[in-house]
């Protein structure tokens, strides 16, 4: 049995656009009732489809189990499928799963369990525990014995290494228009992501009052000073570079071609 993670695009707002299906293109409903109530916190649509991703990732190991069912998820399944067994059986693997991954599936399976069961997941002969006297918040009298989740693993640190002299003046000769130089002042000025710049339209920047919009995660919009150094070289890429159109709702900078936003 095969399973995958889609896209729909004919559901309404409050479900989850990514759907777990079988190889019949039936849906697991149970999995896809997690998934929707997922989208109540807003998250981005690349966060959900990690989401979908990762809990294929468990349901593809549970379905060579004798113990499988397709149409529910039982308390012996989630058990099984622990976070402990989980770093066990990739580290079996010729080829590793990079301790990150492993951490981010831990912890999404960690999420179905109380989601179905409204507890913490059962402990196990497997599962490394941790524990601490907690001082008083006062100050004063008896502390609490706090005890630690599953022990993750260790994830190497990044070692950031300093660009040289000569890779930075690479970089900035690079730029060959207004457009790539308005691009590079949004995203380090303003600290704006790559995918906030390219959702940003015309109808956004507001020059007189020297502010932007930006929709962000979860479609939240804030409001973002813009100093005067972005909005020379905004003026200069409208003036220039940017292309006639008589659309609504033109592009951005952060649009190669004019189209009209839905």
């Amino acid at each position: 049995m095969t399973f995958r993670a889609i896209r729909r695009t004919d559901l309404a707002t409050g479900y989850s656009p990514f759907r777990v299906v079988d190889e019949q293109g039936r849906e697991l409903e149970w999995l896809n009732r997690f998934l929707d109530m997922q989208v109540r916190a807003r998250p981005g649509a690349l966060t959900l489809r990690s989401y979908a991703h990762k809990l294929l990732h468990f349901v593809r190991w549970w379905a060579r189990r004798p113990w499988y069912r397709r149409d529910a998820l039982h308390h012996r399944a989630v058990h099984r499928g622990h976070p402990g067994r989980l770093r066990a059986r990739s580290a079996r693997r010729t080829t590793q799963t990079q301790p990150e991954n492993i951490n981010d599936r831990a912890g999404i399976l960690r999420r179905l369990f109380q989601f179905y069961f409204h507890e913490e997941m059962p402990h196990g002969p497997y599962r490394m525990q941790r524990t601490w006297l907690r001082r008083s918040p006062l100050g004063y009298g008896r502390g609490r014995v706090g005890v630690a989740p599953d022990l993750k693993g260790k994830v190497p640190q990044r070692a950031i290494a300093p660009l040289a002299a000569e890779q930075v003046a690479r970089f900035w000769s690079s730029f060959r228009t207004a457009r790539d130089l308005a691009l590079v002042a949004l995203m380090l000025l303003n600290g704006l992501r790559s995918r906030e710049v390219l959702a940003l339209t015309l109808a956004d920047l507001l020059f007189s009052e020297a502010q932007m919009r930006v929709r962000g995660k979860g479609a939240r919009v804030r409001v973002l000073p813009l100093p005067p150094e972005t909005i020379r070289i905004l003026q200069c890429w409208l003036k220039t570079e940017r292309p006639l159109t008589t659309r609504r709702k033109s592009s951005s900078p952060g649009k190669a071609k004019p189209a009209a936003k839905p």
